[in-house]
């Protein structure tokens, strides 16, 4: 029996919540007929050892090699086969760094 007013956590229900607050576990990259070519993984869902080999200790410092760290091997290559510009990396990094954020860090809409 847990202890009375302990927060318990589903890792499953959180993993959902998340995924519908950010639009899905991936940002993708489609072609202009709506087909899926690509799919990176959203920081959120990063492994917790992996996030800290990127973003703590800086082992990938450029964001090709961040991307790189983070994909399947098979996905990494059609990521690259896309040469994508400058723009498209920052845009693109951007999408996949998003956080979902909490209530209580947006502020409250009532006076």
């Amino acid at each position: 029996m847990g202890k009375p007013n302990s927060k318990r956590f589903r890792l499953s229900q959180m993993r959902q919540q998340r995924a519908r607050a950010l639009g899905g576990e991936y940002v993708e990259i489609e072609d202009d007929d709506g087909n899926v070519l690509v799919q990176i993984p959203r920081m959120a869902f990063w492994d917790a050892e992996t996030y800290e080999d990127v973003v703590e200790t800086g082992v990938a410092v450029r964001d090709l090699a961040t991307l790189e760290r983070i994909m399947e091997p098979a996905e990494f290559a059609k990521l690259k086969a896309l040469k994508l510009q400058l723009g498209d990396m920052r845009d693109l990094l951007l999408e996949v760094m998003k956080d979902v954020k909490r209530p209580e860090s947006q502020g409250s809409s009532t006076p």
